[in-house]
């Protein structure tokens, strides 16, 4: 074993919730941007993204080229291994929060962005139009046990989350559309009576083209059901505000 030059925290061992959200169309859309703006564009988006995932009691564990992830404690997990669902649905509130959020703040910079002198030529050639776009934040959810381990080099040594939970909350989030929120089986079972939600089970629906091929890899992977979260409040994300 290669000796250690520095101290490291001892890995710990927690149920969690962890939210794994990403900008979908964030290269097709902000390609035409210079790399300073497009670093102060995502300086904001996690400045803001931080504060809303604060409210609802949860953290960034960390950020991603236009992406973070986010956890979020189980009150319960110190006491048993049941789920309380008033856990469950602060972190869902805030995956819908986030998606409000977003569409906020894009709302705030388009009329620059689409004012660039190199996207009015794309428009005047007939390329897409705002409402045209596919622009939005994209949500995975699971919950489950995780170890939090500091991993690394002796240059570069960062706290980790290790687990299923993460691969899983990963993977929903590379196939789901903008203001799309997947989740799986866990979460689903202890929102089945809240008021607030509504899930769809969108197993058969997931597929990815690869190599001309029609994939189910979130099946395969799982082997359960994935799931939409549909909210029946004011949280639903109207596509026109866009």
């Amino acid at each position: 074993m290669p000796k250690r030059t520095q101290e490291t925290k001892p890995s710990s061992r927690r149920q969690v919730c962890v939210l794994d959200a990403r900008i979908k169309g964030f290269t097709a859309h902000f390609k035409l941007l210079e790399p300073e703006d497009q670093a102060r564009f995502l300086d904001r988006f996690y400045a803001e993204s931080s504060k809303v995932v604060e409210q609802h009691g949860g953290r960034l564990h960390d950020l991603t080229r236009a992406g973070f992830l986010a956890v979020f404690d189980m009150a319960s997990s110190a006491r048993s291994q049941d789920l309380d669902p008033v856990d469950v649905h602060r972190v869902v509130n805030a995956a819908f929060a986030l998606n409000e959020q977003f569409v906020d703040y894009f709302r705030s910079i388009k009329k620059y962005f689409y004012e660039t002198p190199v996207e009015m030529i794309r428009l005047r050639r007939g390329g897409f139009g705002v409402k045209e776009r596919t622009l939005g934040l994209a949500v995975g959810l699971d919950m489950g046990w995780a170890v939090f381990a500091s991993v690394g080099s002796e240059s570069l040594r960062r706290e980790r989350i290790l687990g299923h939970v993460a691969n899983l909350a990963r993977r929903l989030v590379q196939v789901a559309a903008p203001r799309e929120v997947l989740t799986s089986q866990s979460i689903r079972d202890a929102l089945t009576d809240d008021p607030d939600y509504s899930l769809e089970d969108i197993t058969a629906d997931i597929q990815v083209e690869a190599q001309g091929l029609r994939l189910n890899r979130l099946a395969d992977y799982e082997n359960r059901s994935i799931y939409r979260i549909v909210s029946s409040a004011t949280h639903a994300v109207n596509e026109e505000r866009l």
